[in-house]
């Protein structure tokens, strides 16, 4: 089917399985609203998918909530299957369209990359930096990426702009891994009764 890319500068944006869950649950939105309620999301075994971190296995129980599905598996190749992992598959023709190519690092009028430039505040060259990261990332979606296909499918690919503050239905992630960290003990003599229920309700489903 369709494929839907997004991409980040991660000088400026994280990735974790908070913009992950972020970025899914719009799609999920559409096809719940269509009548569909068990999801199957293949994942790789990366850190911030995986479902052994407590941490992630909460953001997609906050996701199967949210959404009210009936069901939400998520599963991953082990790793001698990787080969049949779409996600991989996916990332050929994309990497096809970039060989060779190469973005510039500074802005047109300046002879250097901000991070050279004397005389800059921190904050000058911060914005500096974002503007040539957010040039590189529109050209990468908007020219080499466009009408690029998958299995007979268009691909479609959005960039998030570096100073922009993303838009969150989820959030809290670092908040979760400290609590998520903690020896089971120390998590039910808790006091945040709500993060207490919320993980109990979390193993229970």
């Amino acid at each position: 089917g369709s494929a839907l890319v997004v991409v980040r500068a991660q000088r400026f944006h994280s990735s974790t399985v908070e913009t992950h869950v972020n970025d899914i649950y719009p799609l999920l939105k559409s096809l719940k609203e269509q009548g569909k309620s068990a999801v199957v999301l293949t994942v790789d075994g990366g850190p911030d998918w995986n479902v052994s971190y407590l941490a992630n296995a909460l953001f997609f129980y906050r996701l199967w909530r949210k959404l009210e599905l009936d069901m939400l598996i998520i599963c991953c190749y082990a790793a001698q299957y990787s080969a049949f992992n779409r996600i991989e598959h996916l990332w050929a023709p994309l990497s096809r369209r970039l060989a060779g190519v190469t973005f510039p690092a500074n802005l047109e009028g300046d002879s250097m990359p901000p991070a050279k430039m004397s005389g800059l505040s921190q904050e000058e060259k911060e914005t500096k930096e974002a503007k040539v990261f957010d040039n590189a990332l529109e050209v990468l979606t908007n020219v080499h990426w466009k009408g690029v296909e998958f299995d007979g499918f268009v691909v479609s690919a959005k960039f998030v702009p570096c100073k922009e503050r993303e838009s969150q239905v989820f959030s809290g992630h670092e908040e979760a891994k400290v609590f998520m960290k903690a020896p089971i003990k120390e998590i039910e003599r808790s006091t945040n009764s709500f993060r207490l229920r919320e993980w109990k309700e979390m193993l229970r489903h």
